[in-house]
């Protein structure tokens, strides 16, 4: 069936970063994509503003229907954010789920989209890649393959424990990796009625690890542009709750078995 990119982008009080974020998805070559944009309240609403001014004008001014936004009254954090903003979406097992934060990371160029097509066009179920941080190059690792022990042993939890082990950007799923992570899996172990608000990186990922097993690829080539001058990105802002989360996730919620999917 013929490709269709579904873009999450999530954020918060990120209002001199985002329109960078929706301009390298506007910039894409390919047409064949649909973005949900949604939005935490945060210290003021001028992040809501940008991106329902942007939004409205490609929506209603041009006709372009690949534009859905949502701007949350309450905080629900990165996880629930991304969730929902996948089964706004509609995302079906061919799809395939594009991460770009909100917060001013970017595209690395218009044929972003066309490279990750020619990556899926085997039996590839999910990729991750390079990134370069902008505007220092610094925070940055490379990203690397898991050892093949650890893909045949689907053992990614234990090895994620012990290793620095980054799942770097640009981060990309098939809609039915996706769509058989367990919804407990976006949850406390033992408290399933509550959302985790941090981890996101490990949660969705280690589970598509787990998923995909030998079908994934690590994309040497720099895809995304990672904005590291955001100061209130997650990771500085919140970063004992996301390994909280995370170690949780990890010693917690059981491995899942790789697909047998054609």
């Amino acid at each position: 069936g013929h490709l269709m990119f579904k873009i999450v982008s999530v954020g918060w009080d990120c209002a001199q970063f985002v329109e960078r974020t929706l301009q390298s998805i506007e910039d894409q070559s390919r047409s064949d994509w649909e973005v949900c944009i949604i939005i935490d309240p945060g210290d003021n609403d001028a992040t809501a503003n940008v991106v329902r001014r942007w939004c409205e004008h490609r929506m209603f001014d041009l006709g372009d229907d690949r534009w859905k936004f949502v701007i949350n009254t309450e905080r629900k954090f990165a996880v629930r954010n991304q969730v929902e903003a996948i089964e706004l979406l509609h995302v079906q097992d061919d799809d395939i789920i594009v991460w770009l934060d909100a917060d001013g990371d970017q595209f690395a160029h218009p044929h972003v989209l066309d490279r990750l097509a020619q990556e899926y066009s085997g039996d590839v179920l999910l990729t991750y890649g390079s990134f370069l941080p902008v505007p220092e190059n610094e925070g940055w690792v490379q990203a690397k393959p898991f050892p093949q022990r650890v893909v045949r042993g689907n053992s990614f939890r234990e090895h994620i424990l012990n290793v620095e082990c980054c799942f770097n950007h640009l981060r990309t799923m098939k809609g039915v990796v996706y769509r058989n992570i367990p919804k407990s899996h976006f949850h406390w172990s033992r408290r399933p009625d509550v959302w985790y608000d941090g981890g996101t990186d490990y949660i969705f990922m280690v589970a598509g690890m787990e998923l995909a097993g030998e079908r994934y690829r690590c994309i040497d080539e720099v895809l995304c542009l990672y904005n590291n001058a955001n100061p209130n990105a997650d990771y500085l802002k919140r970063s004992i709750e996301s390994s909280l989360c995370s170690q949780d996730y990890l010693r917690k919620h059981a491995a899942l078995q790789p697909l047998e999917v054609s």
